[in-house]
C-alpha cells in the first residue's frame, strides 16, 4: 500500500487547450502527453456501507487489463493536497476480488464493513484522460488531463473536468507551486472532492449541505507552531467546505463561508506575536476582500427572513410589504450571482493554494519567533485579552447605547473564537458551560445588528421598490418599529444573560 498524493483542481470544459499551450507545460514536461480512455466502475454495498467507512472500492478498465484499487479516507482535512492511502493491483475479472487485496488491515475492513452485504456496481465515471510527466526541481509530478462524466444509473450524470496534479516523488508544496504557475494562464479552481465522493453523492441523492466549524483536539504538548497550522487547517476546511453551497444559492452556506473567514481571521490575532507581518497582511486583505463580496448576500438574506418574512405574515399593509420584499429578493438574486462570481476568480483559488503553502512551507512564521513553546502560551494570552475586553464593555451595559451594546456582541464573538480554538487544551465541563453562555450572551444582541443593517438596506431599497410616498413612509416606519420592538425584548433579556455569565470562573484560569 502507498500514500497517494495529489491536488485536483476544475476547469471549464473549454479550457482544456489553454492547458495543452500552458508555457509551464511546455517548459516542465518530460516528453509528450499520451491519452487513454478509462472506464471505472465503483463498488458498493446497497446502505453504501463502505463509502461510510471511507473506503472507495473500484474496477478500472483499461482495454483488456482490469485493475482494482481501493483508496482510504484523505488524511489531509482542509489542506488543498489530498493524502489517500491506495492499493492497486492487475486482476483476471470484472469482479472485486476482496480476498486479493494483499494489505491485510485493509482486507479486514473491506470485507468487515460490506459484511454480509452483496457488492455491486454503484456508479460509473468515464473519461478520456491526458498525462504529462514533469520535473520541478527535485520533485516529479503527473499531470493528468480528466474529460468525460460519472455516472449512477440511467438518468443522474455529472461532467468531469479537471487536472489532477499527482506527486510521483519529492516535496508535496511542489504541487501547489505548479497550480499557481499553471493557474497564470488556465482558468481553474480547487476540487476538494474525489470522483469516488462525488459518484456516492449522486448515488445517494444528497443535498448540498453548508459546513459549519468542527471541534480541534489539540495536543496537551502542541506547540505554538503545530497549532497554528492545525487551526488554520480547520479554517480553511470550513472555508472550501461552503463552496458549492455558496454556487448553489444556498443562504447558511453564504453565512457559514464568513464564518470561516472570520474564525481565520480571529485566529490571525490570536498568533500574531508569531506570524510574519507580511503574512498577516496578505491573509488579512485577502479575507477582508472575501468577506466584501459576501457580506450583502448575508445581509439580505437575514433582513428577508428576520424582518421582512415574519412582517408580511403579521402586518396588515401586506402589498406593500410583498412589493419591498419582491425589491429585496430582487437585490439578493445579484448580490448572490456576485458571491458567486466571486468564488470563480483566480484571485480566490490563489488565495487558498498560497495560504496552503504558507502552511506546509512554515514560512509563516515570523523569522526569529520562537513557534517551539506549548500553544498555551498564545492561548493565556489572548483568553485574558478577549476576557478582560469584555467585562470592561459589558459592565456598564444598562447605560450604554445601541452602538456600544454591538461592541460587546463583537467582543464576544471574538471571545468565543479563541475559546473554541484552544478549548481542548482545558478541562472540557468548564470550557463548554463558558462558551455556551458566551454564545447565548452573543446572540441576545443579533437584533442590534440586523437593525443597524437592515436600515441601511433599507435606504437602498426604498427608492427602488416602486412604491408611492406616502406607502414608502409608512413602510419604514413599520419597519424601524418592528425592528425597534425585537431590540426591547432582546435588551430586556440580556441583563438576566449578562448576570449568569459574571458568575462563571473563566476555564483557563487556574490551570
Amino acid at each position: 500500500m502507498h500514500e497517494e498524493t495529489e491536488l485536483k483542481l476544475r476547469i471549464p470544459e473549454g479550457a482544456a487547450l489553454s492547458l495543452r499551450r500552458s508555457p509551464v507545460l511546455s517548459a516542465l514536461k518530460q516528453r509528450r502527453g499520451s491519452r487513454r480512455h478509462l472506464l471505472t466502475v465503483y463498488y458498493d454495498t446497497p446502505s453504501l456501507a463502505l463509502a461510510k467507512k471511507g473506503v472507495s472500492l473500484r474496477v478500472r478498465h483499461m482495454g483488456r487489463r482490469k485493475l482494482q484499487g481501493i483508496k482510504l479516507a484523505n488524511g489531509n482535512e482542509g489542506g488543498t493536497i489530498a493524502q489517500r492511502p491506495e492499493i492497486e493491483m492487475e486482476i483476471a475479472g470484472d469482479q472485486p476480488e476482496i480476498e486479493r487485496i494483499p494489505d491485510e488491515k485493509v482486507r479486514k475492513l473491506v470485507s468487515e464493513a460490506a459484511g454480509t452485504e452483496p457488492l455491486s456496481p454503484a456508479f460509473v465515471s468515464d473519461f478520456g484522460r491526458t498525462v504529462w510527466p514533469l520535473k520541478l526541481g527535485d520533485s516529479e509530478i503527473e499531470v493528468a488531463l480528466d474529460q468525460g462524466e460519472i455516472r449512477a444509473g440511467a438518468d443522474r450524470a455529472l461532467p468531469v473536468s479537471e487536472v489532477e496534479l499527482e506527486l510521483k516523488s519529492g516535496r508535496p508544496d511542489k504541487l501547489i507551486e505548479l497550480a499557481l504557475a499553471l493557474g497564470k494562464s488556465v482558468p481553474m479552481s480547487v476540487e476538494r472532492q474525489s470522483k469516488a465522493e462525488r459518484g456516492m453523492a449522486l448515488v445517494a441523492g444528497l443535498d448540498l449541505r453548508p459546513v459549519r466549524p468542527t471541534a480541534v483536539e489539540l495536543n496537551r504538548n502542541a506547540t505554538a507552531g503545530e497549532a497554528f497550522v492545525i487551526l488554520a487547517r480547520n479554517c480553511l476546511a470550513q472555508l472550501g467546505g461552503n463552496e458549492a453551497a455558496v454556487q448553489a444559492g444556498d443562504a447558511e452556506g453564504i453565512h457559514q463561508m464568513r464564518v470561516a473567514a472570520r474564525r481565520l481571521r480571529a485566529l490571525l490575532v490570536c498568533f500574531s506575536e508569531v506570524l510574519a507581518v507580511q503574512v498577516a497582511a496578505e491573509f488579512k486583505g485577502e479575507l477582508r476582500w472575501l468577506m466584501g463580496a459576501l457580506g450583502p448576500a448575508r445581509d439580505l438574506d437575514v433582513f428577508i427572513s428576520e424582518t421582512l418574512d415574519p412582517m408580511v405574515e403579521r402586518d396588515a399593509d401586506k402589498d406593500a410589504l410583498r412589493t419591498l420584499r419582491a425589491a429585496a429578493w430582487r437585490m439578493r438574486e445579484r448580490a448572490h450571482a456576485e458571491a458567486r462570481a466571486t468564488l470563480a476568480t483566480p484571485r480566490y483559488t490563489q488565495f487558498l493554494l498560497t495560504a496552503d503553502l504558507r502552511l506546509a512551507s512554515g514560512d509563516w512564521a515570523l523569522a526569529g519567533a520562537s513557534v517551539g513553546p506549548p500553544a498555551r502560551a498564545p492561548a493565556q494570552t489572548m483568553l485574558r485579552r478577549r476576557y478582560r475586553q469584555l467585562m470592561k464593555i459589558g459592565r456598564g451595559h444598562r447605560v450604554l447605547e445601541v452602538d456600544e451594546l454591538h461592541k460587546i456582541r463583537i467582543v464576544a464573538k471574538k471571545m468565543r473564537y479563541a475559546g473554541e480554538f484552544f478549548r481542548s487544551l482545558y478541562p472540557r465541563k468548564q470550557a463548554r458551560r463558558f462558551l455556551m453562555r458566551l454564545a447565548e450572551l452573543q446572540d441576545r444582541l443579533g437584533s442590534l445588528n440586523d437593525a443597524v443593517t437592515g436600515r441601511r438596506l433599507l435606504e437602498q431599497l426604498l427608492p427602488q421598490s416602486g412604491l408611492e410616498p406616502l406607502s414608502v413612509a409608512r413602510i419604514e416606519g413599520l419597519v424601524i418599529g418592528w425592528q425597534a420592538a425585537r431590540i426591547d425584548a432582546d435588551l430586556s433579556a440580556f441583563g438576566a444573560e449578562w448576570e449568569k455569565f459574571q458568575e462563571l470562573k473563566p476555564f483557563w484560569v487556574g490551570r
